[in-house]
């Protein structure tokens, strides 16, 4: 059976760096695929830009919102539309707005991992642009909970993958900070650390890196959102842990 994708995109202000985001997909050599942008009140031509080279393709999608209210709701809000019509087998894919995928046939090796059947969530390694350093992802240390893994140093990167269903067991409670809002930062753990728990040895480690992970964006070296991102990442790791299916 093919693997369908539903690639969810938060953006915000990443004009520079769309084009190059949505040419990565059109160029996969698996082209069953969907693509939904979700943009927080972009202040740039990033909406722009993506309406002018997404017109003739009906696989995008684009939600802008009237308000910013951070990444994590942006996440939410593309994952909830664009599966309502999705199959509990499809796979969700995150590709952040500023990010690309590092070769044409990213989405066909995921695919491959799919096929064995016993696949429920793959991550994997990733390069960053503009150095072309490799990332530092790795196979789970088997001692250690996914839990453990968060205040050890987070390896279950990019590209994030996972089966429908499995989003559909993840409770509104894990998506919220301790202030009952959703996380402002660290949003792929608070997503991805449930589909790890509840996948269990179904979980899948890509090495040949797949993805691109920007660091040009200033955006994602800020120093207030670097201990953000540490603060929601200790809540996370504090949460309970999900049981495997």
């Amino acid at each position: 059976m093919e693997t369908k994708f539903k690639v969810i995109t938060p953006v915000y202000n990443c004009e520079e760096w769309i084009e190059q985001n949505i040419l990565s997909l059109q160029h996969q050599s698996v082209q069953a695929w969907t693509q939904i942008f979700v943009d927080d009140c972009s202040t740039d031509k990033t909406v722009e830009i993506i309406r002018k080279l997404t017109k003739r393709d009906s696989r995008f999608k684009l939600v802008c919102k009237d308000q910013r209210m951070g990444v994590m709701h942006s996440h939410v809000t593309g994952t909830e539309l664009l599966l309502r019509e999705a199959d509990d087998q499809d796979v969700i894919v995150h590709l952040d707005g500023d990010d690309w995928f590092y070769t044409d046939h990213a989405l066909a090796q995921i695919a491959d991992e799919y096929r064995e059947g016993d696949c429920w969530a793959t991550y994997g390694n990733y390069v960053t642009q503009p150095s072309g350093t490799p990332s530092v992802c790795q196979p789970k240390v088997p001692e250690l909970s996914y839990r453990d893994h968060i205040r050890t140093g987070w390896i279950f990167s990019h590209a994030r993958t996972f089966k429908k269903f499995l989003w559909d067991k993840i409770l509104v409670g894990s998506l919220l900070d301790s202030n009952g809002v959703m996380f402002s930062s660290a949003c792929d753990v608070a997503i991805f650390c449930p589909v790890l728990e509840m996948a269990g040895d179904k979980v899948k480690y890509i090495e040949t890196p797949l993805y691109v992970y920007n660091r040009e964006n200033p955006l994602n070296e800020d120093k207030d959102h670097l201990q953000d991102q540490v603060r929601c990442a200790l809540e996370i790791a504090a949460q309970t842990p999900y049981e495997a299916l």
